[in-house]
């Protein structure tokens, strides 16, 4: 049981850690230096694509938006199925700004087979 408490206590200290280097990173509009350390640290799978995509807009850089854009549709892709955000994500107005910039064409769809 000690040794499960060692290692619970470890991996929360490592999160929160990791937590605050992205934090720190999109803080100074290091977006894509924040997803490549999170990427390498294995946290891709769960970190928030609303916080992400909103630090990539208010560097004002589109093709910044659009390749953070198309990174969290592809993860949604990977996990989900489906390339869309879901209401939980709390992206509505990421996918509205997307539209008007890039077209409705160019989200990602869904590949039936």
């Amino acid at each position: 049981m000690l040794i499960y408490n060692i290692i619970h206590l470890c991996v929360c200290v490592l999160s929160t850690a990791n937590d605050e280097i992205v934090e720190v990173l999109l803080s100074r509009q290091q977006v894509l230096g924040a997803l490549r350390f999170i990427r390498s640290v294995g946290g891709h799978g769960n970190i928030s694509a609303r916080k992400f995509l909103d630090a990539a807009r208010q560097t004002a850089d589109q093709m910044l938006f659009y390749t953070i854009f198309r990174f969290f549709e592809q993860r949604n892709m990977r996990l989900r199925g489906n390339p869309s955000f879901i209401p939980g994500d709390h992206c509505e107005e990421h996918v509205v700004y997307f539209k008007q910039v890039f077209g409705e064409q160019a989200l990602m769809k869904q590949v039936t087979v």
